[in-house]
């Protein structure tokens, strides 16, 4: 049986082609149907979010730290809702309703606000490039997604036994971390990081993380191809 499953995984080494991997991940994700695909889902993208137009450009520069004291803003925000959220002693279930709440209220109030409030003749050229970029960011979010799993399944097909062990591990921290912090403490931090991503993207710093891990990803396996020829 052991060995009929080290044929299989051979034979899944032998012939994963990560090309043709993230080729069928991007079709899937129909961000590699073409130009003029791109563009109708584009056009699609702006006409949903056509009611939120005028809030999106300042909400971006907002979450991407064109002001200073942006991070400090959102850490602080994000602080206080969790310190009423405690405060009062909600359950989960009331705080998923609560949730709720204010996003129906904001998508019934948006709109409002969008054709009273903000003239569309005021919208400049150089707001819509900014705007289109934007969509063009969100449309990508899903080739970035596809491209992570193709590099996992890349090195499930290098590395099988360690892949299975690595998350297994992985799995088994998170259940003592998650078993021994507060979980309220937890997705207090995940929530803070995730508002704080865009400014560190757009500051570089995910991308400098990005390529230092890459880099003891890449060192890790040549050790272990020099130790495997030795």
């Amino acid at each position: 049986m052991t060995h009929d499953g080290e044929m299989d995984s051979g034979l899944y080494k032998d012939n994963f082609d990560p090309i043709h991997s993230q080729q069928g991940d991007l079709e899937l994700a129909g961000l590699d149907g073409g130009e003029d695909q791109r563009e109708e889902k584009l056009r699609r993208l702006k006409a949903r979010l056509e009611d939120w137009r005028p809030l999106v450009l300042p909400v971006v520069h907002f979450l991407e730290w064109r002001q200073p004291w942006s991070p400090a803003v959102l850490a602080g925000v994000n602080t206080v809702f969790f310190l009423v959220i405690w405060w009062l002693d909600l359950s989960a279930l009331s705080c998923l309703a609560l949730l709720g709440t204010v996003v129906a209220f904001l998508d019934g109030i948006v709109p409002i606000i969008s054709s009273t409030v903000f003239d569309p003749n005021a919208w400049s050229s150089s707001e819509e490039q900014e705007y289109d970029a934007f969509c063009h960011r969100l449309m990508d979010l899903s080739s970035y997604a596809s491209g992570f799993c193709t590099y996992l399944r890349g090195v499930k097909a290098q590395l099988p036994r360690v892949f299975s062990i690595g998350l297994c591990g992985l799995f088994i921290v998170a259940a003592i971390v998650f078993d021994r912090v507060n979980n309220f403490f937890i997705i207090y931090l995940e929530t803070t990081l995730l508002l704080l991503a865009p400014g560190l993207h757009a500051k570089g710093v995910l991308k400098l993380a990005q390529h230092h891990g890459l880099e003891l990803i890449n060192k890790i396996r040549g050790s272990r191809k020099t130790v495997k020829q030795n």
